[in-house]
């Protein structure tokens, strides 16, 4: 699955012209502003929207069951601590990559003429 993420990332890049394009591209459309801290909810990405939704997903995660099945299967509880440890840093990269998909897509279909809005 990480494979599929970078070879999707690299892929795209090489097709839209690579990073210094899709940052162009998704600049002016506010995407890339991360310190907005407007409390509105309805607002797309702030730093509330971003964080309180993380911070759900984060806690739906402690109990999936790949998590839950790898905890179970370590021998001591210090091992289960490094378990999860490990576990939150996996997946804080694995939804940065996931977003940078999001704005590779975004730049990708924006320079085709394409308005997922429309």
């Amino acid at each position: 699955m990480i494979g599929m993420i970078f070879a999707i990332l690299i892929y795209g890049c090489i097709r839209i012209g690579g990073v210094s394009t899709v940052i162009e591209i998704n600049r002016p459309t506010g995407r890339l502003q991360i310190f907005d801290c407007d409390p509105n909810p309805y607002k797309r990405h702030t730093f509330w929207t971003i964080a309180i939704g993380n911070g759900w997903m984060c806690a739906g995660i402690i109990f999936s069951p790949p998590l839950v099945q790898s905890l179970n299967s370590v021998r001591s509880i210090g091992d289960a601590r490094k378990v999860a440890a490990m576990s939150i840093p996996a997946f804080v990269i694995l939804q940065i990559l996931i977003m940078c998909e999001g704005l590779g897509a975004y730049a990708y279909f924006s320079l085709k003429g394409c308005d997922p809005i429309a």
